[in-house]
């Protein structure tokens, strides 16, 4: 069980990391919806 825990944590963490970089290489309304992925990535994993 924790094995799996470890690799969703990381598919997670991998997610997170490519809308952040997405973040910084958009603009205008593409940003956006890469910042609020980035955003729902966080909401899950603090749940």
């Amino acid at each position: 069980m924790a094995w799996i825990l470890l690799i969703l944590g990381g598919l997670f963490e991998v997610g997170f990391t490519t809308c952040l970089g997405k973040v910084k290489e958009t603009s205008g309304t593409e940003s956006i919806f890469w910042f609020f992925g980035k955003l729902r990535l966080k909401h899950v994993l603090t749940l």
